[in-house]
């Protein structure tokens, strides 16, 4: 099955994956060459890269060799294939590495402008992909044919990977050096809460080896958030996260949108959440004590949909967690989007392994909605009459509940 990994990415002490000033000289930054001492003298690097003999061998190498193994095509930051920045200005740029690049298999270059295929000497055909993420891993995993893929960085390139949830194993060494400034790997990313753990860290005279994988990574989260019903709205969208405290004004706009024109869906009025605190909206997406976590669907910077996970501290009740706050504009509907946030919900709490149960509530006559969580497994268990007061009347809630151990999933 095919896995997507992070091989190799170095980072400063100071947690920075590349250094400032990226330009034609400087291709990692200022100082960037400096993460990569303990990469560069090995064996595999020496060979692969230099076509020479010898080299170091030991800890740093076992990583090195380890990066090409198994790898059917690679997924590349735009910086890295070159420095050039917008339009193409003619086609003579071929990449960093001359003639016969390191990869020797496809690899895809994430670009907002397109260019035709260059085939270059090896193996390597290097390939734009101008529809973002999602195309990228779709081709890329067609063009692998079962092995796995690779994504090579820069720092952004991974980041979006991550947050969509889309990294199965990230290895990441820390050198012994300070850049001081420059592009930050995790940046405003809560690793822990995307599910991943160390289950490697080895350390060398120059790195310390650190191996993240996702917890259930052989199981659903390790495949694409997308599915078919993802294709409609693939180019519009760029990804689903999980939201962060930075997100907290979007997010408080998107829900009184959404209390105001789905009255009938919320329990809230937006009077009532338009007088909350800043802190409170924060809190709602980015809990200190990890009892809610939010999902965005982002088309650009635009917020346009999200759904949210409540969990329990209690020991009898902490194995379910509570669906809430789902609502898309209704610009974005009937596209899969609603879909596609409710399967990011599922397949965090699959990946958390230790939720069984989740549960949500839905207004009695949206058949649409009933019929989305019905299709994605969740079963009605009950009805409460006269759950909450709309302008139409009382309306009464189904109760409805999905099995994560797939008792009655689908």
């Amino acid at each position: 099955m095919t896995r997507v990994r992070v091989e190799g990415f170095t980072l400063s002490l100071d947690g920075y994956g590349a250094g400032p000033n990226q330009d034609i000289r400087n291709p990692l930054g200022v100082g960037g060459t400096d993460l990569h001492q303990w990469l560069v003298p090995t064996r595999t690097i020496q060979r692969t890269l230099f076509g020479a003999d010898g080299g170091t061998t030991g800890i740093d190498d076992d990583f090195a060799a380890r990066g090409f193994k198994n790898v059917g095509a690679w997924i590349l930051g735009r910086n890295m294939f070159g420095p050039i920045r917008g339009p193409w200005p003619d086609m003579n740029w071929k990449g960093w590495w001359g003639d016969n690049p390191p990869y020797h298999v496809p690899a895809f270059i994430l670009t907002h402008h397109a260019r035709a295929p260059i085939q270059m000497e090896g193996g390597t055909t290097f390939h734009f992909v101008t529809g973002g993420i999602h195309e990228a891993l779709d081709r890329a995993r067609d063009a692998a044919n079962g092995m796995d893929v690779r994504i090579g960085g820069g720092p952004n390139t991974i980041q979006q990977y991550l947050r969509a949830g889309l990294i199965d194993e990230l290895h990441v060494a820390v050198s012994p050096v300070l850049l001081g400034g420059g592009e930050r790997l995790f940046e405003g990313i809560d690793v822990r809460a995307l599910g991943y753990e160390c289950v490697q860290f080895v350390a060398s005279e120059k790195a310390t080896h650190v191996v993240l994988q996702r917890r259930g990574n052989n199981g659903p989260l390790s495949q694409p958030l997308r599915s078919a019903q993802l294709k409609a709205f693939d180019r519009m969208t760029t990804s689903i996260v999980i939201l962060s405290a930075a997100n907290a004004p979007q997010y408080k706009a998107l829900m009184l949108h959404a209390y105001e024109f789905a009255a009938d869906a919320f329990t809230s009025t937006p009077e009532e959440r338009a007088r909350e605190s800043d802190a409170w909206w924060v809190k709602r997406i980015a809990d200190p004590q990890a009892m809610t976590i939010a999902f965005g669907a982002f088309a650009g910077s635009e917020l346009i949909g999200t759904v949210a996970l409540e969990f329990s501290a209690k020991p009898k009740t902490r194995h379910k967690a509570l669906v809430v706050g789902m609502y898309v504009m209704p610009a974005w509907r009937n596209n899969g989007l609603a879909r596609a946030l409710l399967q990011a919900a599922i397949q965090h709490c699959t990946a958390r392994g230790d939720i069984m149960v989740l549960q949500l509530e839905v207004t009695e006559g949206n058949e649409a909605a009933e019929k989305l969580y019905g299709a994605l497994g969740f079963a009605p268990y009950g009805i409460e009459p006269t759950a909450v007061l709309t302008p139409a009347g009382f309306k009464s809630k189904v109760h409805m509940w999905l099995d994560i151990e797939g008792r009655n999933a689908v």
